[in-house]
């Protein structure tokens, strides 16, 4: 049987769109808006643009209520299972894998047992490389901030982070061993045969 956070979610949802005659071609815009979406045990909320062509590009702005590590799998899962993986032949014929770019919000993320409220990534996605230029949050009581890039590809998963914690309370990232404001730097970087191996095997460098 399939591991339990490879299977696709159960997908649902609602949303209002409209279509853009081209002049050139058939349509020019998609544009999904007040869209409610059930992936699973996680809701998402937003807007899609969408422009159709040789190489389709889609402009996102979405919001997560929740994040969990654990439900990653399955929801990179529900997203192969629709394109079929970067480069390599989907078991069943997919749908090319758009440009991405826009922006994404967090309500509440939680990894390796710590939580990240209002967490925001702005950047983009081409041809299986992922790049998160802007990134801010609340961590710990202080201000997160930082860059990702990340890509996929057959059985190969990256990741590189550089992260910035600035005022964060010591108290709470320490467990009450030291106190008083501080602040950190994180520069890390991991790889794997999938996003689970991919996010075990991250090290790096923490000042």
């Amino acid at each position: 049987a399939p591991d339990a956070d490879k299977v696709p979610p159960e997908l649902s949802g609602k949303a209002v769109f409209s279509l853009t005659p081209g002049r050139d071609r058939p349509i020019e815009r998609i544009e999904i808006r007040y869209m409610l979406a059930q992936i699973g045990p996680d809701a998402v909320s937003g807007a899609l643009t969408i422009r159709p062509g040789p190489k389709t590009a889609m402009l996102v702005a979405l919001h997560l209520y929740a994040l969990e590590q654990v439900r990653l799998g399955a929801l990179f899962a529900a997203v192969t299972g629709m394109y079929g993986e970067q480069g390599a032949p989907p078991a069943r014929e997919g749908l090319p894998l758009p440009d991405l770019s826009g922006r994404i919000s967090v309500g509440k993320a939680t990894f390796f047992g710590v939580e990240a409220k209002n967490l925001t990534l702005e950047g983009s996605y081409r041809q299986g490389k992922a790049e998160v230029g802007s990134l801010g949050g609340d961590l710990f009581g202080g201000k997160l901030s930082g860059r990702i890039e990340a890509a996929t590809g057959p059985g190969a998963h990256r990741l590189s982070a550089n992260l910035a914690l600035a005022g964060a309370d010591a108290a709470a990232l320490t467990n009450k061993i030291l106190t008083g404001p501080c602040g950190l730097k994180l520069a890390a970087e991991g790889s794997g045969d999938s996003p689970q191996a991919m996010l075990a095997a991250l090290s790096g460098r923490l000042e």
